[in-house]
Parts: C-alpha cells; sequence; structure tokens
C-alpha cells in the first residue's frame, strides 16, 4: 500500500487534535485514502460505516498520535539537552507542573530558539512516521517537503 508523506502527516496531527473529542484519522487499507473521526465524522466511501467499524475491522490502520510515538516530553529533553545543556535542569523543572508547554515555548521564544524547536519537533516527527509506515509496511510516494 503507498501513502504520501505530506497526507501522513497531515492525518496525524488531526489525530493529535481529535484524541481529545475520542477521535481518530485511520488510513483505509484497501484505498491508501485517510479517513477522520472527530466531532462529526468525515471521508468515507461507504456512507453505511461507522465510526465504530474503524476500530474494530482489519482494513483501518489507525494513525499514531503523538504519545504513540513517543514524542512528547522525552523529545523536548533531548532537544534541551542539545541545544540547552546549560538549562537543562530548568527545562525539566517545568514539566514538573501543568502549563509546561507553554512555559517552554515562551523560554524558547526568550532564547531565540522556538524556529529551531518546531524544525527539530517536525523532523522527529516525519522521522518517526516514516519507521511506523515501514514497519506497518506502507510506502511512502511522496518527499519530504517544506511548509
Amino acid at each position: 500500500m503507498k501513502c504520501s508523506l505530506s497526507d501522513l502527516e497531515e492525518a496525524h496531527m488531526f489525530a493529535n487534535a481529535a484524541r481529545e473529542l475520542g477521535g481518530g484519522a485511520y488510513l483505509d487499507r484497501e484505498t491508501g485514502a485517510f479517513r477522520y473521526i472527530g466531532d462529526e465524522w468525515s471521508g468515507l466511501d461507504d456512507p453505511d460505516a461507522e465510526p465504530e467499524d474503524f476500530d474494530l475491522s482489519d482494513r483501518y490502520l489507525r494513525v499514531p498520535g503523538k504519545r504513540d510515538l513517543d514524542l512528547g516530553t522525552a523529545l523536548v529533553y533531548n532537544f534541551a539537552a542539545t541545544r540547552l545543556p546549560d538549562d537543562y535542569d530548568r527545562v525539566r523543572d517545568m514539566f514538573r507542573h501543568r502549563g509546561a508547554y507553554r512555559r517552554f515555548k515562551e523560554f524558547l521564544e526568550h532564547q531565540d530558539l522556538l524556529e529551531a524547536w518546531h524544525d527539530y519537533e517536525r523532523s522527529k516527527t516525519l522521522e518517526a512516521l516514516r519507521e511506523w509506515a515501514q514497519d506497518e509496511g506502507i510506502e511512502l510516494v511522496e518527499a519530504e517537503t517544506p511548509r
């Protein structure tokens, strides 16, 4: 089965956002199309299918979110270790409290590293998505394109 890296990245971003609502993104193994479930669900070729069918069927493959790919705090700590070694402990302390990502991004902005963080995060996300696709037997047909 084939799909584009940009479509997979988009589905991954949707999966992250929809997770809080109990939704997600799914790859149809038969057609290679992505299906999305959120407040309202869409993208189905089969209008009689129900959202529950996605989790119960071998036809649909759930697209992983950030947590599934271990792209949470471990990614932050790796970035801090390489780009902010003198502030590593400070960054770890931020993540002991609520609102950590907001404070982290404010700190990065003050350090003029916010863009570097976004580039790093995207690079690692695409790397993880490529690995996931390979593990699932999915051929990615599109080279990475800059945003």
